[in-house]
């Protein structure tokens, strides 16, 4: 084993090639999660702990699933126990569970400043679609021959890998890059400086474990390609790496597009590449050519301007591809292209073209666009647009009075907008002349704000108001409630505020009153929702064991968002957020007995968020009893007896070691068979010492363990005529099983 040092972890510049490890496990082996957490953080961008960027890739040969996993384990003689971990084709190797990370450092260290032949290797993977995978690699010798040897013989393998693995540790935790197939094993000759490829689709359902279950449920976002370039494998010696690369799909999100789009798209997302950056970024239409969007190497947000123009009018699929240094991801939007030039076509139907008009009057176009119309709008002389309402068929309505502070008697202009979806827009205008016959005028109002929308926070109300006489006060009330003044700022603009206090529609009213005492009056509908959802987790105990069950109430006044819960800070899990009752389980045995923390956070539509926060007492180890047996010696067989309060388990295990330095069994799992009301397990001694058991239950979903028990084994002794069986009254073998009866009959009793 190598011994940690205060030298690990060379700055990566200083390394000749990418170290690449092959974990050698087993979902059984007690010892394994310890190796695979503290090569992750090896791997991974942990805080304070070691990073080797680009230049260290692992897989996790799961032996015991996988037949190409156990046949890879034998191509190394000396590895003969898990976890093993081989570094560069065994060039270090670092045996059993690890408390930290210092055994990897130092052999990666060790790895990454070896001499080796130089070899460039590059990996290529695109998504087909569902299962298949579209694999290259190409592999270069960047070096002129030695005298006498023309070429290099080396061997390549493509590790196919889930990042988060379908199977599970010893603990119950996925692996970290389970291996499932290779896209290629297969040796490769060379030439001085030439170029080798390989091509291959890789199709999931062609393949299998060695449970029968094949591979067509692959996940593409899920799946990596480690690919490690091996000298001559017929050689006896010197099995080493001597180039590795990956094939990582990158992350991508893109913004909100809109149902309709016309002329420049001006798309803007985020791409990430997890080892690298992202060195391309394609678009498509309808899975035509691809066209480069020409942008620099980057990781993080990015923008591109997209024209409608080369595609008709009607429903598309645009596709955006980025492109990281071994793999590309593809995401695509159903869209709705309208490009149009026509502009709409406008009819004045009220008020007639010199007409006189006086009071409140109607007014009405007739407006029609080959495509859809966005607004239909009024206004009269300069002032604002104001907007016109749908009526019956092409028909638009508003009215209109003539008393207002723009208005008063004389002649006046109005003018007619129609503007569709592309913005085209047409004007029409009417002149027309007002006469009242008391000339008042009435102070104008316009409401900027609030609109006619959801609002989930405290309301911005402004108004516009202007009259050639001044105006008095400008007031509003919320659901006919109190009038209130709203504040004057000098420039006709009168603002004020309101605070919801409960969700739902709202009417705001407006009055506008000039010094003459003249008023104007106007009001909108709108609807909030300021309220964070409410939850209720009904629950009668802290106390948790098993498959832990939760009921969960929820109301809120619009839809959630979101609704998920963790553990101690950990990942979060999503629940089904569309009913006001959930019911959710949790799975205990995951975690060590003691207090944990449940949080379940619930977001609603308009950001509204609320936390509930519940201590929960795991005890699970109180779910198996066991007494140890006593005077226990080498040589025979001996029983070890256990009550499970757990129906119908999958299996149950005693897991035993010995606790001075020369184990003989460390972490051995052996089967315990039911006999009645208990499991019964038999364990033969061969030496003498002090060992350590506990019973483990695998429920079908997690597992279960007891507390740890120690059990004392003597050497053999020769039978004596004074321990002869006439001369025993009974055994003290048999104390166990008593005390168990007495065990059992107490708590049926209760």
């Amino acid at each position: 084993m190598i011994k940690p040092t205060n030298t690990a972890e060379l700055p990566v510049e200083d390394f000749t090639h990418a170290v690449f490890g092959e974990e050698f496990t087993a979902t059984w082996c007690v010892y394994c999660p310890s190796a695979a957490e503290n090569l992750m953080k090896v791997y991974d961008d942990i805080p304070d702990e070691p990073y080797y960027d680009d230049k260290f890739f692992f897989v996790a040969l799961i032996t015991d699933v996988n037949d190409k996993a156990d046949d890879r384990m034998g191509d190394y003689p000396d590895v003969t126990g898990y976890p093993t971990v081989i570094f560069d084709g065994n060039d270090e190797k670092v045996s059993g569970g690890q408390s930290d990370t210092s055994n990897y450092e130092q052999a990666i260290d060790n790895c990454g400043q070896r001499d080796d032949t130089d070899i460039s290797l590059e990996i290529e993977m695109n998504h087909l679609g569902a299962d298949q995978l579209d694999v290259s690699i190409a592999m270069t010798w960047n070096e002129d021959a030695p005298l006498g040897d023309p070429t290099f013989d080396g061997y390549v393998r493509a590790y196919i890998v889930e990042k988060v693995s379908r199977y599970n540790n010893y603990d119950g935790d996925p692996y970290h890059f389970g291996f499932l197939d290779y896209a290629f094993e297969e040796s490769v000759e060379l030439e001085p400086h030439e170029t080798k490829e390989l091509t291959t689709v890789w199709v999931g359902g062609e393949h299998e474990d060695k449970n029968g279950n094949d591979f067509s449920d692959i996940e593409y976002d899920n799946i990596n390609i480690f690919v490690a370039f091996f000298n001559d494998e017929s050689a006896s010696a010197d099995k080493y790496v001597l180039e590795t690369a990956f094939a990582i799909p990158p992350e991508l999100e893109i913004g909100e597009l809109g149902d309709i789009v016309g002329g420049e798209i001006d798309l803007h997302g985020t791409a990430i590449s997890e080892k690298s950056q992202i060195e391309s970024v394609y678009y498509s239409w309808d899975n035509g050519n691809w066209n480069n969007a020409n942008l620099d190497p980057f990781n993080g947000e990015f923008s591109l301007s997209i024209t409608t123009e080369s595609v008709e009018n009607g429903e598309h699929e645009l596709s955006i591809m980025v492109v990281d240094r071994g793999a590309s991801i593809i995401e695509t939007f159903s869209l709705n292209v309208l490009n149009d030039e026509n502009p709409p076509t406008l009819e004045i139907i009220s008020p007639e073209s010199g007409a006189t008009v006086e009071g409140i009057t109607a007014l009405e176009v007739e407006a029609i666009d080959d495509n859809q119309l966005s607004d239909v709008e009024f206004r009269i002389n300069q002032g604002d647009w104001r907007k016109m309402y749908s009526n019956t068929g092409d028909s638009y309505i508003a009215s209109w009075n003539t008393q207002e502070a723009n208005a008063g008697n004389g002649d006046h202009q109005i003018s007619f907008r129609a503007v569709d979806m592309s913005s085209n827009e047409v004007v029409d205008t009417v002149d027309i002349s007002v006469l009242n016959e008391e000339d008042i005028t009435y102070p104008y109002l316009k409401i900027i704000n609030p609109k006619e929308e959801f609002y989930n926070n405290r309301i911005n109300i402004e108004v516009k108001s202007s009259d050639p006489e001044g105006i008095e006060k400008v007031q509003y009330n919320i659901d006919n409630g109190s009038w209130r003044d709203l504040s004057y700022d000098g420039s006709d603009i009168y603002t004020g505020s309101w605070t919801p206090t409960w969700d739902g529609w709202h009417w705001v009213a407006i009055k506008t009153e000039d010094t003459q005492g003249y008023e104007t009056e106007g009001g909108l509908r709108f609807e909030t929702d300021s309220t964070p959802p409410s939850l209720i987790l009904n629950s009668f105990s802290n106390d948790i064991s098993a498959i832990a069950e939760f009921d969960l109430d929820i109301y809120d006044y619009s839809s959630l968002s979101t609704l998920k819960y963790r553990i101690n800070g950990g990942i979060w899990t999503e629940l089904e957020k569309d009913e006001d009752n959930v019911q959710f389980t949790w799975d205990s045995t995951k975690y060590d007995d003691g207090e944990c923390l449940m949080e379940i956070e619930c977001t609603d539509n308009w950001g509204g968020v609320s936390t509930l926060y519940r201590n929960l007492d795991v005890k699970n180890q109180g779910l198996i009893y066991s007494i140890p047996p006593s005077d226990i010696e080498t040589e025979k067989v001996t029983k070890i007896t256990s009550i499970v309060d757990y129906d119908n388990p999958k299996s149950v295990y005693m897991i035993l070691a010995k606790i001075d330095v020369d184990v003989l069994a460390e972490g051995q799992k052996i089967p315990m068979n039911k006999e009645g009301n208990y499991y019964v397990g038999e364990i033969y001694f061969e030496n003498p010492g002090l060992y350590v058991y506990s019973i483990e239950v695998d429920t079908g979903h997690g597992k279960l363990s007891s507390y740890e028990q120690n059990i004392v084994v003597s050497a053999k002794q020769s039978l004596t005529e004074e321990n002869s069986d006439e001369s025993m009254l009974f055994s003290p073998n048999i104390l166990p099983a008593i005390l168990m009866i007495i065990f059992v009959a107490l708590r049926r009793k209760n």
